[in-house]
This record gives structure tokens, C-alpha cells and sequence, in this order.
């Protein structure tokens, strides 16, 4: 009977082990993602015997640690409306650095896709929670928004698991990297690479990626030319340099519509990384409005090449570095509240037509409810579900600062002149302005360019006025930071 006992005992045990090891996904995803990805819970089982939980006597004074796994989805994949890839360019990664004032870790990631939805950054926190103890609020999960990415972080549950482990798997590395490091500042000039992509057309109205029938004259605005980069150097161990620069990663489908990659910041990576001998990390800034291309006149890059000559901006850029004081690790968070466009009844029910109507037709409904493209019937659709939960929306939005470095969130393609009305009031020396960080509400234009119209004013789904709101929150949250410091 003893030994039956200690049979049961060791099989409930061992039962209890295997149940610990499962893929953690909500919604009841865990028990498909077994059945379709054996090879991805056995990678799971792994990582938990070698998970490493934030200690509680961590090494005192501030240390930065850096991790990096793989994300690479499996081909064919869904990259764009009607567009598959079918081939992998380059590798899509996970990119976490690792900070800690010898009581609190946050943690900064750079993610090679094209946005973060609040749902995946939910299941993101839970994960990073349950294997390391980390609050949600330390942090922040900032997208490249490479549309050479999967459209999709949910859509595919092998994928969803391989990106949540590569997560988890990247922290667990930047925290055992953790080493005594010094931060050092300097801001480039990248003038001639990114451009206001919305155009004054000569007949008067604007217009966003003109060709040269269409007649530009001048840009919207004059793009934000400043790259901003924090290094911290660490002794003996690699140095850790974080870009932050705002330009639209969005030229590799057009160039190579079939390819995973994630686009320029490919070449940027590999570049810095072999040329400087660090760990880098590319946090992408407000750039709804920008990209490479310049309708009225010469440019320095493109998708081929911009990557790689970005290099040289980021060498000259570093060799202007000042030493700034790093002090207890900050964290913040806030809620604005936005209004929902409500569309006319006319140009509702315009929009389920052309949801119905035959691909031959789809142009005269258009033309006879006044609608621009199928862009803008997506658009009037998502507002209409939005609605169905109030005329407000609200947005979160998250700020870390860590003595006189800070990293602010915006989950819109926020324009750039936005992003830069955060970085220059913020009372901080350093600060990265992160869009496409922390949640993903798509464009959010600034308040001046909604009488012009054009892609991106007719597809957000907030009212002018709002990118105002969201700038003050910000700013607000980096004031109560520091003020708290």
C-alpha cells in the first residue's frame, strides 16, 4: 500500500510539473497552441527551468542587462491587405534592455512588428508577471511598425506563442546581463533621410505619397531631423546604445512586397552593432506622417540603403556624448479620455453597402455616399464598434524615468512634430518619446492637419483636437515623474 501511495504522490507531481510548464495564453488558446506547437511548449518547458526571477537583493547602485531572441514567423504570413509573405529577408527579433536602481527593474523592449494591440501588451504583462515578478506598469513594449511584419500579433496562435516565450526568453536574459553601468547622452542630425510624406498638391488641397502627376509643391511640415541615443557603458560587459528617431518602417513591402523583414532597422542594427561593438536597440518615435520618400526633391536613403547609411549618423552622433546622472528607477501611469468620430447615418450605412457589394460596384458606392477609399469604410466600421461602449475612448498611457533618462508612451502613429513637443518640454535631460508603444489606436493626427484632410485624418478615430490631449498627458506624467524624483 506504501508504495502504491508513493506512486501517486510522485505521478501527482509529476502532473503538477507538466501543468507548470504549459504556454500561458488567455482566452483559452493555451490548450490549442499545445496541440498545434509540441516543439514550442517543449521550448517553454526549458525556459522555465532556467527562468530567473527578479531577486530580491538585487546589485546595488543602477545596472542595465540586455536580452534578444528570436521572432521570426513562419512563411506564408499575412503582411498587408490582399499580401502574403512567402520568403524571410532577415530575422525579426525581441529586443529587451533591462534597467535597475538596485530595488526596481523596468524593462524597455524594442519589437521588430508593426503594432502593439492593448490585448497582446496585456498577455505581455502577465507573462513577464508570472515568470519574473514584474509589474505591469515597469513596462514598455514599443513596436518598429515594420510593415514587412505579420499584420497580426493574435491571429496566428503558433506565432502568438513563439513571440510571448521570445519575450519572456529576451527579459530572462537581460536580467541575468545586469552589470554596474554609467548612461552617457547625444543627439544626431539625420536631415535628408525621413520627410513629412503629406504634401500641398498645386491645386490647392493635400494629399499623402503624391506621385509626380499629382503635382507636389511642399511638404506639410518640416520632419523632426533629430535622433536621440542613451549608452550605457558597462566595464568588462558590451555596451548597451538606444536609438530613438521617428521615420515611418514602412518602404520594405512596397520595395519587396513578399519579404519578412524588418526593414531599415535591419541594416541600422547589424550595422551599429558591428561597427561600434554594442548591443543596440532602435525605440521608434512618432512617425505617422513620415518616410523616406521625397516627391519634391532628393533624398539620402531608401529601404536598400538607408539602414546602412543611418550607421555613419549614429557613429557621428555618439562621438558628442555627455554623462548624465542615473537616479531610482520611476514609473507613472495615466488615462485620457478621447471623443470617437461619429459619422453622419448616410455615411454608415454607405459603409455596410460597400462591405456587401460586389468588387465591379464597390467604386459607384463610393462615389455616391461620398466615400474616399476602402480605407475610410474600415475606418467608419471601427469607429461604429468603438461607439457601441460610449462617445469616449480611453487611453493609457505609461512613463519610466531613472535619474535624468525618461521613456514616455503613445500608442497612435502620433505625427512628429507631436513627438517632439514631448521630447523638448520634458524637464528631463533624455527622453525617448516611444509611439506605437503600450497599445495600438492607429493614426492620430496633429490638430493642424485635419482642415487638409488626407489618408490619415479620414482613417483616425479620434476628433481634432485630440493628439493636443495626448501630448499634455504626457508632458504631464514626465512633470510628475520628475517632480517625484
Amino acid at each position: 500500500m506504501k508504495r502504491i501511495l508513493a506512486m501517486l504522490l510522485a505521478l501527482m507531481m509529476l502532473l503538477s510539473l507538466c501543468a507548470c510548464a504549459s504556454p500561458s495564453l488567455e482566452d483559452g488558446e493555451a490548450a490549442k497552441a499545445t496541440k498545434d506547437a509540441p516543439a514550442e511548449q517543449k521550448k517553454t518547458a526549458e525556459q522555465e527551468k532556467k527562468a530567473v526571477r527578479v531577486p530580491d537583493d538585487l546589485p546595488e547602485g543602477f545596472t542595465a542587462g540586455f536580452g534578444r531572441a528570436d521572432i521570426t514567423c513562419e512563411v506564408p504570413a499575412t503582411i498587408g491587405p490582399n499580401t502574403d509573405a512567402t520568403m524571410i529577408a532577415d530575422p525579426l527579433y525581441a529586443t529587451c534592455t533591462a534597467i535597475s536602481d538596485g530595488e526596481t527593474v523596468a524593462i524597455l523592449f524594442h519589437l521588430d512588428a508593426k503594432g502593439i494591440p492593448t490585448s497582446f501588451l496585456n498577455m505581455v504583462t502577465r507573462r513577464l508577471q508570472k515568470d519574473y515578478g514584474i509589474p505591469a506598469e515597469n513596462v514598455i513594449l514599443n513596436a518598429t511598425h515594420s510593415h514587412n511584419s505579420p499584420t497580426s500579433l493574435t491571429g496566428n496562435t503558433r506565432w502568438l506563442q513563439k513571440l510571448l516565450n521570445g519575450i519572456s526568453e529576451a527579459t530572462g536574459d537581460a536580467l541575468r546581463d545586469l552589470a554596474p553601468a554609467e548612461a552617457y547622452i547625444s543627439k544626431g542630425d539625420t536631415t535628408g533621410f525621413g520627410f513629412v510624406r503629406r504634401y500641398l498638391l498645386a491645386n490647392g488641397t493635400y494629399k499623402c505619397n503624391p506621385s509626380h502627376n499629382d503635382k507636389p509643391v511642399e511638404h506639410e511640415s518640416v520632419a523632426d531631423a533629430e535622433l536621440r541615443a542613451i549608452r550605457f557603458e558597462r566595464g568588462d560587459k558590451k555596451d548597451i546604445l538606444m536609438v530613438n528617431w521617428q521615420c515611418h518602417a514602412a518602404h520594405g513591402r512596397s520595395a519587396h512586397p513578399t519579404w519578412i523583414s524588418s526593414d531599415f532597422i535591419y541594416g541600422l542594427r547589424t550595422g551599429v552593432e558591428k561597427e561600434l561593438g554594442v548591443h543596440f536597440s532602435y525605440h521608434n518615435g512618432s512617425s505617422g506622417n513620415l518616410n523616406f520618400t521625397n516627391a519634391t526633391g532628393p533624398q539620402k536613403g531608401n529601404y536598400e540603403t538607408a539602414g546602412k547609411e543611418l550607421v555613419d549618423v549614429v557613429k557621428e552622433t555618439v562621438k558628442n556624448e555627455e554623462k548624465v546622472n542615473l537616479g531610482k528607477i520611476k514609473t507613472a501611469k495615466s488615462t485620457v479620455d478621447l471623443e470617437i468620430i461619429q459619422d453622419s447615418a448616410e455615411r454608415v450605412e454607405g459603409a455596410k453597402i460597400f462591405s456587401g457589394t460586389a468588387e465591379t460596384e464597390k467604386p459607384t458606392v463610393l462615389a455616391k455616399y461620398g466615400l474616399i477609399s476602402s480605407y475610410e469604410v474600415s475606418a467608419i466600421n471601427t469607429r461604429q464598434e468603438y461607439l457601441k461602449n460610449g462617445e469616449k475612448e480611453p487611453i493609457a498611457l505609461y512613463a519610466i524615468s531613472c535619474g535624468d533618462l525618461a521613456f514616455s508612451t503613445c500608442p497612435f502613429e502620433q505625427f512628429d512634430s507631436d513627438g517632439k513637443a514631448v521630447r523638448d518640454a520634458s524637464p528631463f535631460k533624455m527622453t525617448f518619446s516611444c509611439a506605437y508603444s503600450n497599445g495600438d489606436y492607429g493614426y492620430l493626427p496633429s490638430s493642424f492637419a485635419y482642415p487638409h484632410g488626407s489618408y490619415e485624418v479620414y482613417t483616425t478615430r479620434f476628433v481634432q483636437g485630440s493628439s493636443d490631449l495626448i501630448v499634455e498627458g504626457q508632458i504631464a506624467l514626465l512633470n510628475q515623474l520628475h517632480s517625484a524624483s
